[in-house]
């Protein structure tokens, strides 16, 4: 603990730091993507992100940060996981859609979320095959929630299939699908399915949800991505060598802002000293 004048603050936590993060800013037409090689396994995986939207959806839209499918196949084989207007949403598509999204709404940009979404589609319970974590607690009240069959596979490890980050894999020209906003530490493990205290903890002087270092095994098609080279921000520092090509991103999009260090953003939901919730 730390004293100015009369109050004690609680000392930040610096076990780890996170030091950048990856700007996108969708009228630039952001995006990374890479295509799927030989998986672990094509019913496990888990992905992590910390996510700081920097714009209020509120709108009809759909905005993926993680998305996987086979290019120009827009009717099955894919499967993405963002924003559905101001909602979490994970969406699978067999030959129909199978979608879970969820009754809290994200309209905070001056925040950092940390997002898990973890995969088994071995689970005899169906709920078990599919979990969200916002903030290291797990999802469970839902606007909509379906699952995937019992041991389906799943494109997103899937070989030759394509992985995007920021976009709808399927169609990485539309205008409509992108996310604008900043990711940070994002990892993807092939063949197991974690949980939030993998990759997270909670500060024991605040309470607060604060990121810590991943150690565990990244299976074949696992990687991490930091954006510590702002000449390579698709560079995969996993160790797999799994590194995504990166379009509309350039050296500027390797930004300070991280979910270790906050940076200041005016709130749009905050207009002269009232909510609009209110």
């Amino acid at each position: 603990m730390t004293m100015f004048g009369s109050q004690w603050f609680a000392a930040p936590d610096t076990t780890y730091t996170i030091d950048q993060s990856i700007r996108f800013n969708d009228g630039d037409s952001p995006y990374l993507s890479r295509t799927v090689g030989t998986p672990t396994s094509t019913q496990k995986f888990t992905f992590s992100t910390w996510i700081k939207p920097t714009t209020f959806f509120n709108d009809t839209g759909t905005r993926a940060f993680f998305s996987s499918t086979t290019p120009g196949n827009a009717s099955s084989d894919r499967d993405a996981i963002g924003w559905f207007e101001d909602q979490l949403y994970v969406a699978f598509n067999t030959g129909s859609w199978i979608e879970i999204k969820t009754t809290q709404l994200f309209r905070d940009p001056s925040s950092w979320y940390h997002i898990v979404v973890a995969m088994d589609t071995t689970q005899s319970t169906a709920s078990d095959r599919t979990k969200i974590y916002v903030n290291g607690s797990q999802i469970t009240d839902f606007a909509a929630a379906a699952y995937v069959a019992q041991d389906d596979t799943i494109a997103t490890v899937t070989s030759g299939k394509t992985q995007a980050i920021g976009v709808y894999s399927y169609d990485v020209t539309s205008s409509a699908d992108r996310i604008d906003g900043y990711m940070a530490e994002i990892n993807f493990i092939d063949g197991q399915q974690l949980t939030p205290t993998d990759f997270g903890e909670t500060n024991s002087d605040t309470g607060q949800w604060i990121p810590k270092k991943y150690t565990g095994s990244y299976g074949n098609q696992g990687f991490y991505l930091r954006g510590e080279d702002s000449s390579d921000l698709g560079n995969d520092s996993s160790g797999n060598g799994n590194d995504f090509t990166s379009s509309g991103l350039t050296a500027a999009d390797q930004m300070s802002d991280s979910p270790t260090d906050n940076h200041c953003t005016l709130n749009p939901l905050w207009v002269d000293g009232h909510s609009l919730s209110d």
